[in-house]
């Protein structure tokens, strides 16, 4: 299954494409396509209009708009959990979203085991190295974990 936010993504520029383009670009929806980087796996996800879920995402926009015009914002339409705070231009000034980074700069951010084996594994395989330096790979490791190394949003799996 792809990402929420993905798809969210998706019914947003299938609802604008229909909006701005007054159907000059008929789509029966939209593809959402993921790639691993290094093994080349891959897998795509069709994604068909849902107007009942862009509706209520519309909705959304519009209580925050409207909170924003009265210079308040509640945690309530700003969740927490949202990557977006920290790309959004208002974060200066915005107490949920400042809340909310807060909060996820406490989280704990994991590895994958395979990500983590491989970094370990690689580190061992090199010429020259010992059991010594497993505590030092253990180290970056853990100094990668907390740098969210392995993690990211986008398009790509």
């Amino acid at each position: 299954m792809p990402k929420e936010e993905h798809t969210r993504q998706a019914q947003i520029y299938l609802w604008g494409l229909e909006k701005y383009f007054n159907g000059q670009f008929p789509l029966n929806g939209a593809i959402i396509y993921y790639e691993n980087r290094d093994t080349l796996d891959h897998v795509s996800y069709e994604v068909p209009p849902d107007p009942d879920g862009i509706a209520e995402l519309m909705e959304r926009v519009q209580k925050m708009l409207d909170q924003l015009d009265g210079e308040s914002l509640t945690d309530r339409l700003s969740p927490r959990r949202s990557l977006g705070h920290r790309y959004c231009p208002y974060l200066e000034i915005c107490e949920p979203g400042q809340r909310a980074m807060e909060w996820q700069a406490k989280q704990p951010r994991d590895l994958p085991d395979e990500v983590l084996a491989n970094m370990i594994a690689n580190d061992h395989c090199q010429e020259g190295r010992g059991k010594d330096d497993r505590k030092e790979a253990e180290e970056r490791a853990t100094l990668a974990r907390r740098a969210g190394a392995g993690t990211g949003v986008g398009m790509r799996r």
